[in-house]
């Protein structure tokens, strides 16, 4: 779910991975691992970083 939610928020604000990376203060790569499913459970810090870069409750990124 975090995965699907991620991508389909962050391509709705129409940030990059790159862009949302540096405000979060998280790796691109980081980003595209999750998004793939590949990392499928980050660190508390990273989803809070994701969560107010994106401007959504925490809660929205992984239900």
């Amino acid at each position: 779910m975090l995965n699907e939610n991620l991508r389909r928020i962050r391509t709705e604000q129409r940030y990059t991975r790159k862009q949302l990376g540096e405000l979060a203060g998280i790796a691109p790569t980081t980003i595209q691992l999750i998004e793939n499913g590949t990392i499928d459970n980050p660190s508390l810090k990273t989803i809070l970083g994701l969560s107010k870069a994106l401007k959504v409750s925490i809660l929205t990124l992984i239900k």
